[in-house]
């Protein structure tokens, strides 16, 4: 929405409809610019036939399952003319409480993960790509009850493909009740994310011939 409130066309991937209907809602009374919905996932586009080929002056993919290997980064690529915008989580979801209660569950500490930002930068470097990176963390801290903060965490346990039967609940519970007796959990979430801007046609940092001094 902002790249067409400000003049441009934009062509939106949005296979999920529920947000399809939120977009087309969002886009009435649009006075600058224009917004084409194309209610397909990405995967089963076929860039040729749609002609799709270098199209488009800025691709925008962000959070996105789209990217799952190198192939699916270079169908990504192929569409952009001059700028490639791509973000992805750096490491695992972070959540304080879930971190708590891991080894009671487990019987192990939680393990940190690399996912595909790390990936991906490493090829886009190894294929001779110009590309200007960035990693932040971000975090949220948020206060609720105990009761809250249960229905959660068991919610994150199915996440991460553990059990959330009656036996964790029941640990979970226990722990909760000992570690938060006020009632008041804390908890902080977030995680590091990383955001990549792959330069297509101006390949070079400045814009024109830089001339540098001669010694």
């Amino acid at each position: 929405m902002p790249f067409a409130e400000r003049g441009a066309s934009v062509t939106s991937v949005e296979p999920s409809l529920p947000l399809v209907e939120l977009l087309k809602s969002n886009i009435t009374g649009l006075k600058n610019g224009n917004v084409e919905i194309v209610a397909e996932p990405f995967e089963d586009i076929d860039i040729q036939a749609k002609g799709w080929e270098k199209a488009f002056d800025f691709v925008f993919v962000s959070m996105c399952p789209v990217i799952v290997d190198w192939d699916s980064v270079e169908k990504v690529l192929s569409c952009a003319r001059q700028y490639c915008y791509i973000s992805l989580s750096v490491g695992s979801r972070e959540h304080s409480l879930v971190k708590e209660i891991w080894p009671l569950v487990t019987d192990q500490p939680m393990k940190t993960e690399h996912l595909e930002m790390a990936y991906l930068l490493h090829l886009l470097y190894l294929k001779g790509y110009s590309y200007q990176s960035l990693v932040t963390r971000e975090m949220k801290s948020t206060e609720v009850s105990r009761d809250t903060a249960l229905q959660e965490v068991m919610e994150w346990l199915r996440i991460f493909g553990l059990t959330a039967d009656d036996q964790n609940r029941k640990i979970i519970a226990n722990y909760l009740e000992r570690t938060y007796p006020t009632d008041k959990v804390v908890i902080q979430q977030g995680g590091r994310f990383g955001k990549v801007l792959i330069q297509l046609k101006d390949q070079s940092m400045y814009t024109g011939v830089q001339e540098f001094p001669h010694k």
